[in-house]
């Protein structure tokens, strides 16, 4: 996160897996890819909405209201209609600690593939 914040104009997009969003960025055409876990007492659920939160507030604006998947223990919110055709995207699975998600009913690996090429939303 810090590196596209501070060089916007490399990327176009942002993958945060139990992460956070611990820098100030500025408003730039990127997207952004958030997951976190239930379980994850650090990093997890709460960190990625907020991470999903700051992205919306400081980088792009997007619609008021997410398009809200729930499918098991998958919730997955995107927000389109951002800034310059950008989206946010997070992704939180119910009962998951600090793991890198890959499981049947979800592989992180398959989404990021997704997300760089321009296939989650539009």
């Amino acid at each position: 996160v810090t590196a596209a914040c501070r060089l916007p104009q490399m990327f176009t997009g942002v993958v945060v897996v139990a992460g956070w969003v611990g820098t100030t960025c500025h408003p730039a055409a990127q997207s952004l890819l958030v997951f976190g876990g239930t379980l994850d007492e650090n990093l997890g659920a709460r960190q990625a909405a907020r991470a999903a939160s700051v992205w919306r507030s400081q980088v792009v604006t997007c619609a008021a209201d997410p398009a809200v998947e729930v499918a098991g223990p998958r919730t997955v919110s995107t927000w389109t209609g951002c800034t310059a055709d950008t989206f946010v995207r997070l992704v939180q699975l119910e009962g998951v600690p600090h793991v890198w998600p890959k499981f049947d009913y979800y592989d992180i690996d398959d989404e990021i593939v997704l997300f760089a090429l321009g296939r989650l939303a539009a």
